[in-house]
């Protein structure tokens, strides 16, 4: 049989509403969006927040560069970004120290979680989450943001449901 390792270096996001972190360690990811984001409102709006999980991989000791976490919202660049984390080498190389190395797999990561209140949508388009290492550009995430306002009519034509 073939086994295909993961690239490195490999990662990937969560865009949720909300993250708590129980007692036990646990963290719960509620309102997780997949692919849109849809805002019933006429843009502007300020969304009251939003949660990031960001999960970053790669092969132990490939590089010495610091790790940089970029969040965009429709509207923002990568000259003015919503959000950025920079995690220094020294960061990453000592949370992934701890870390049993597998005889198969020399991939170490971190997963942080970032949270943003008030977050400000201006515009529909994309919001996009990447990692840049170096001269590198990981690709994390991206969420279409849509804006379906819905008229005082509308909302009252919705059916309600009953039990």
């Amino acid at each position: 049989m073939t086994v295909l390792k993961r690239q490195s270096p490999w990662g990937y996001a969560l865009i949720c509403d909300d993250i708590r972190k129980e007692f036990t360690g646990k963290f719960i990811y509620t309102g997780v969006y997949t692919n849109d984001i849809i805002i019933f409102t006429p843009l502007p709006v300020n969304l009251p927040k939003l949660g990031f999980v960001v999960a970053y991989y790669e092969n132990r000791g490939e590089s010495k560069d610091n790790i940089i976490i970029f969040v965009c919202v429709p509207g923002a660049s990568r000259e003015a970004p919503t959000a950025k984390l920079e995690i220094t080498r020294e960061q990453f190389d000592a949370a992934t120290e701890a870390l049993a190395l597998d005889d198969d797999d020399s991939l170490v990561g971190i997963i942080a979680t970032l949270e943003l209140s008030p977050v400000e949508i201006k515009e529909p388009g994309m919001l996009r989450i990447w990692a840049e290492r170096g001269d590198l550009e990981l690709k994390l995430h991206k969420l279409r943001v849509v804006s379906q306002p819905m008229s005082l009519q509308q909302d009252r034509q919705q059916p309600v449901k009953t039990n």
